[in-house]
């Protein structure tokens, strides 16, 4: 059998981002500036790409000319991580807002689309919790050594336009529909954890403590409602799932009618994103799957399981009591 030529499987791989076909010339067009002529005669293999070209398209379509050199490439995968590394961390951290936003007004426009999540910690920047967003913040920038030592909480201020981003983000992902979520009990244990620390190292004061436990009381109250209240606007949109297992790791899952999407999180600010990829889009589903086999419905259930989830949550977020009594 005749081995494709480099040209034909860069070809064959621009195709498999295309579900419409019609879409490949435009493409070509713009990210390689040709005309409309030229366009057709590379896809019709009357002309080769260029060794320009072909890297053009693959940086564009964030993947490496490697995985076009050898037919044993189809089990790996490439992904891109868009963060700009020689930004401050206010830059990066607004930059992941801005694509978090676009990525959820895009979703909203998608036909029948379909949302999966498995989860061991919590958002907050989707969330309207002034207190525990600012926290999420001052994690971020301990991270990136940008919490100068002997700061206090109150000192830090999240820039205006992070805090517009966020309220974009959060009233954009309130209208997301269709979603499927499996929770375990350790949801409030990782900002517990947070809370904990910076209150040791006098980050936190116990005015902060009170009002940081004031807002996760009032997400346990969200939980409760999205259990519960079959009147909230929420409680067709979502249905919870609670496994006594612990989840080793945070994914949610996108389909749609022409295509498919993971994000990956190694860490809570930004999540790795990789569409339409068959093999991972297929292992990640099934991995789903077994976690739902494996859990309990709680929306529309009857109040026994559903107290089984809200008394285990809210144990956790009691402990907070706790930190008072550690003192410094």
């Amino acid at each position: 059998m005749k081995k494709s030529s480099l040209n034909d499987k860069l070809i064959e791989k621009i195709e498999q981002y295309f579900t419409d076909k019609k879409q490949i010339i435009p493409y070509l067009m713009d990210t390689l500036c040709l005309t409309k002529e030229s366009a057709y005669r590379r896809v019709r293999k009357r002309v080769p790409f260029s060794i320009d070209e072909l890297q053009r398209i693959a940086d564009d379509m964030f993947w490496s000319i490697d995985e076009l050199m050898s037919d044993k490439q189809h089990h790996k995968v490439c992904f891109n991580l868009d963060i700009c590394m020689d930004r401050s961390p206010q830059e990066i951290y607004k930059n992941m807002l801005e694509k978090s936003a676009g990525d959820i007004k895009n979703l909203l426009t998608l036909s029948n689309l379909k949302i999966y999540a498995v989860i061991n910690r919590l958002p907050f920047v989707y969330f309207p919790f002034e207190y525990l967003f600012k926290l999420e913040y001052c994690m971020f920038l301990a991270q990136h050594n940008q919490l100068p030592f002997g700061s206090a909480y109150d000192e830090i201020h999240v820039p205006s336009e992070i805090n517009k981003l966020k309220k974009d983000c959060c009233y954009h992902y309130r209208l997301l529909k269709n979603v499927t979520c499996v929770v375990d009990g350790n949801l409030f244990t990782y900002i517990i954890q947070v809370m904990r620390y910076f209150y040791q190292i006098r980050f936190l004061s116990k005015q902060n403590v009170a009002e940081l436990k004031r807002e996760l009381k009032e997400f346990f109250l969200f939980v409760e409602q999205l259990l519960r209240d079959w009147k909230s606007e929420y409680y067709k949109a979502y249905s919870i799932y609670y496994t006594p297992l612990n989840l080793e790791a945070n994914v949610i899952y996108y389909e749609w009618d022409d295509g498919k999407m993971t994000q990956l999180w190694i860490h809570e600010e930004c999540p790795i994103v990789i569409r339409d990829y068959q093999l991972l889009q297929q292992w990640q589903k099934q991995w789903i799957e077994s976690k739902l086999k494996h859990s309990t419905l709680v929306t529309n259930a009857s109040p026994i399981l559903q107290n089984q989830l809200l008394d285990t949550l809210c144990l956790s977020i009691d402990a907070i009591d706790d930190l008072e009594k550690e003192g410094f």
